[in-house]
């Protein structure tokens, strides 16, 4: 086993650790992580493309036979997160201006960083990637609808962006990473791919440090409601329990259970400021800004849970199938 291999194996505690690490230090050191803002979205594309070697289009192929887990994970994003965001605002009471953003963020698809975690995590990456692709798909019309049904108001979606963002940043990376693994110089990418762990590590670790740094967290304690950071919390909390609880009740295998459970709560944070700043108050901005902030902390955690969970999911079944032996 490679120094990488043996680093690999515990991706999942040096993601939790560098992203508490590297909040601290961007909080206190703002201007030192700044800069690393811009450099996010090119290695998001590096590590999807990676992520893609380690994937056959068989494997993607069978994501269209998994219409139950495809359809759970759809409604749990789709719709039921929105109805959760709407009876945590009605029941922490909100200001108006951070019940918009509040129900945006709700209505808005899943974030780019879900199948790093999902792939972190040991789930499964074609079908965190079919959900994205699909609701990424639907959002022009879920969005305004949505936004619509829970504020009686309308939002315009930039939806070019939108899918221009989603195209060369996550689809396109890993349709080509998939090409490439799949053919026949496969072998060489050996060594590259048991770096993968550790590479896909670094994006999220760029953004949740260049998140803080450009925060200005003094003042959003300032002009936030006391009920939002509990709001935040409850909207995720309630997103990942339900995923995980209806994805086990209707049996979902474990890594179905798992990725529908990490891509329920997963909100695209950059697409919701789009529409605010085009379209909505700036006080709108600040329960999106929390949110995006807490799931990258949260759901670095997550992942190291789900990890931990499978691994010794994993033994138990080695050593189940050892003693009947």
């Amino acid at each position: 086993m490679t120094y990488f291999e043996r680093v690999g194996k515990l991706s999942s505690m040096i993601l939790v650790v560098s992203v508490i690490l590297l909040s601290v230090l961007s909080y206190f050191y703002p201007t030192v992580f700044a800069w690393l803002s811009p450099f996010s979205y090119p290695l998001y594309a590096i590590s999807f493309f990676f992520i893609g070697t380690q994937i056959s289009w068989s494997m993607v192929g069978a994501v269209r036979f998994q219409f139950r887990p495809l359809l759970i994970g759809l409604l749990s994003q789709c719709l039921i997160m929105p109805c959760i965001a709407f009876l945590i605002a009605q029941g922490v009471q909100l200001s108006p201006e951070a019940f918009l953003g509040f129900m945006l963020i709700a209505c808005c698809p899943g974030g780019l960083a879900t199948p790093l975690w999902v792939y972190l995590s040991r789930g499964d990456v074609p079908l965190t990637m079919g959900l994205k692709l699909v609701h990424t798909l639907l959002s022009p019309i879920l969005i305004p609808v949505l936004f619509w049904i829970f504020t009686s108001q309308t939002v315009p979606i930039p939806v070019e962006e939108m899918f221009l963002l989603f195209s060369l940043v996550i689809l396109l990376p890993f349709l080509l990473g998939i090409s490439v693994g799949s053919a026949t110089f496969k072998i060489n990418l050996k060594r590259a791919q048991s770096s993968v762990p550790l590479l896909v590590i670094i994006p999220v670790c760029l953004t949740v440090s260049s998140s803080m740094a450009h925060a200005d967290l003094s003042a959003l304690w300032k002009i936030t409601s006391d009920p939002l950071l509990l709001a935040v919390i409850l909207l995720h909390l309630g997103g990942w329990l339900w995923g995980w609880g209806i994805a086990r009740w209707l049996g979902c295998s474990l890594t179905q259970q798992i990725t529908i459970s990490l891509e329920t709560p997963s909100r695209n944070t950059h697409l919701a400021i789009w529409i605010v700043v085009s379209s909505l108050s700036p006080y709108a901005l600040v329960p999106i800004i929390v949110y995006h902030l807490w799931q990258y902390l949260a759901g670095s955690f997550v992942t190291y849970l789900f990890s931990v969970l499978l691994k010794r999911n994993g033994d138990l079944g080695e050593n189940h199938s050892a003693q009947n032996k």
